[in-house]
This record gives structure tokens, C-alpha cells and sequence, in this order.
């Protein structure tokens, strides 16, 4: 399904551009479920199918260390 990689909507097939953005949309495969083998949408944080949550997080450093 074609998506706006500025404001993330997702287009249907044969659409290329955003009207919003007049940017050219960017092909997104949809992601599959490690647990269940379900599509789904990039990006979620659960499976709609079997409704397991995804434990993914990103971690970003308060202050910057130095090493010696």
C-alpha cells in the first residue's frame, strides 16, 4: 500500500502522489507477526489479529559518557 513518508498516510494502490504533501509516495510492505504470521500495518504496536503486544522500544541517553 503506497504511504506519504511526510505525513504518513496510507493511499490506496495505483494512487503516487499526496495531495497534502505534493509528495511522491514510497511503496510499504506490510509487516508480519512474529507470533500469530498475520499482516500487519508498519509500525503497530500490536497484532490486531492475536492482540500480542510488540516489545520494542528505543532508548536514548540523558547525558553523553566519555570514555577514556
Amino acid at each position: 500500500m503506497p504511504r506519504c513518508p511526510l505525513c504518513g498516510f496510507v493511499y490506496p494502490d495505483g494512487v503516487t502522489t499526496c495531495p497534502d504533501c505534493n509528495i511522491e509516495l514510497i511503496e510499504e510492505k506490510p509487516e508480519i507477526c512474529i507470533y500469530c504470521g498475520a499482516e500487519i500495518e508498519p509500525g503497530l504496536p500490536y497484532c490486531p489479529e492475536c492482540g500480542k503486544i510488540f516489545l520494542t522500544r528505543i532508548f536514548e541517553p540523558e547525558d553523553e559518557i566519555e570514555c577514556d
